[in-house]
């Protein structure tokens, strides 16, 4: 016996803005820098993890990830965040 398989609806990836995300206000106030995890890592202060960094730039309806080309590499993914408005 086959059990069917219900068609499931494409839901919209909805992101709940965190309350706290240093890394948002800091590409908010250097919003025309491309900028990539490791120096966000140095110039935020506090002790984040690099992880945690990418958590903040991945959940965040205010932050794009760039695409290499615009920075000037050829590599396939690059960990570089810019902020958007």
């Amino acid at each position: 016996m086959k059990v069917k398989k219900k068609q499931l609806k494409k839901l919209e990836n909805k992101i709940v803005e965190l309350d706290v995300n240093p890394v948002r206000e800091y590409l908010k106030s250097n919003t025309s820098k491309k900028l990539s995890i490791d120096y966000l890592k140095k110039k935020i202060p506090g002790n984040i993890k690099k992880r945690k960094i990418y958590h903040y730039c991945t959940n965040s309806n205010f932050i794009r990830k760039v695409n290499p080309l615009e920075v000037g590499s050829g590599k396939i993914n690059v960990n570089v965040f810019q902020y958007k408005e």
